[in-house]
C-alpha cells in the first residue's frame, strides 16, 4: 500500500482543516470505518469508495423525494452551468483528490437555484489522448456531495496533474410555491 494514501484519506475524510460544516458528512462517514485496514489494496479502496458512493447517492435520492423533488428531477435533462455558476461552484468546493485510480470531489453546492446532477473532467488515457469522463450524484442547494469518477489512468504521473473539471451539469430545483 502506498504510504501517502492515509494522508490523502485524511484530507478526504475531513481530518484536515476545512469550515465548519462543510465536509460531506455522509461519505466521510462511511469511508473512515472502510479504511481501517493496515492491508488494503487499491481494489478494497475503490470498492470502498464506490460502495460509499452509491450509499450517499441513495440517501440523497431519499431526501429530495421526502422533499417531493424526485419527479422533477427524472423528468429533468441536465444542462451545463454557465461559466459564471461554474467558476461559484468550482472556487466555493475544495480541490479534487485522485487514489487509487478514483477522481474524487467533494461539490460545494452554493447555487440556490439548481441542483447538481452531474461532473465531468478531462483527463488523458495511457496512449496520452484526451478523454472526458463523468459522474452523475445529487447536490441539493446548500449540501455538499462527493463526486466519484472511477478508473482515471493513474500509469504516467503527468496524468494526474492534468486531470481537471471540464463541465458541471444541474437541473433547475424547484421553488417553494407562494
Amino acid at each position: 500500500m502506498n504510504r501517502s494514501l492515509p494522508l490523502i484519506f485524511a484530507a478526504v475524510c475531513g481530518f484536515a482543516p476545512a469550515p465548519a460544516g462543510a465536509l460531506d458528512l455522509c461519505f466521510k462517514s462511511c469511508l473512515t470505518p472502510r479504511m481501517s485496514a493496515p492491508d488494503m489494496d487499491d481494489r478494497a479502496i475503490r470498492e470502498a469508495l464506490s460502495a460509499c458512493r452509491s450509499q450517499c447517492e441513495d440517501e440523497a435520492k431519499q431526501r429530495l423525494a421526502a422533499l417531493g423533488e424526485d419527479e422533477s428531477l427524472r423528468a429533468c435533462a441536465a444542462a451545463p452551468l454557465s461559466e459564471a455558476e461554474f467558476r461559484r461552484v468550482r472556487s466555493a468546493s475544495p480541490s479534487v483528490v485522485g487514489v487509487a485510480g478514483a477522481f474524487l470531489w467533494e461539490v460545494d453546492n452554493v447555487l440556490p437555484d439548481k441542483i447538481i446532477r452531474r461532473v465531468e473532467i478531462s483527463t488523458q488515457n495511457m496512449e496520452l489522448q484526451e478523454v472526458v469522463m463523468g459522474a452523475g450524484g445529487y447536490a441539493a442547494p446548500g449540501e455538499r456531495a462527493t463526486f466519484m469518477i472511477g478508473h482515471v489512468a493513474d500509469g504516467y504521473p503527468a496524468v494526474r496533474l492534468s486531470s481537471r473539471v471540464r463541465a458541471i451539469y444541474a437541473c433547475p430545483a424547484p421553488q417553494p410555491a407562494k
